[in-house]
């Protein structure tokens, strides 16, 4: 977090959002997330790419992740 936008500090030891399951669609990494505020919820939106070994159906995408109780550590997959 920041107050200024110069200066940062790292609010959590582990990330906030990981890697779909190996055979997901965004098994092989997520980036680039977007975060709004949306009636006290958070929507995460973020790219995704299937991991190189499984290159079948999609293999990249934007997915949406949604935390219900504004916690940055409580993200559920919702596409």
């Amino acid at each position: 977090g920041s107050d200024d936008a110069i200066h940062w500090r790292r609010l959590f030891d582990e990330p906030v959002f990981t890697i779909g399951a190996r055979d997901a669609w965004d098994g092989g990494g997520v980036s680039f997330p977007s975060v709004v505020e949306r009636g006290g919820a958070l929507w995460m939106y973020y790219y995704g790419f299937a991991d190189r070994d499984n290159m079948v159906g999609i293999q990249r995408g934007i997915g949406l992740a949604v935390s219900e109780t504004g916690d940055l550590r409580r993200f559920r997959r919702v596409s």
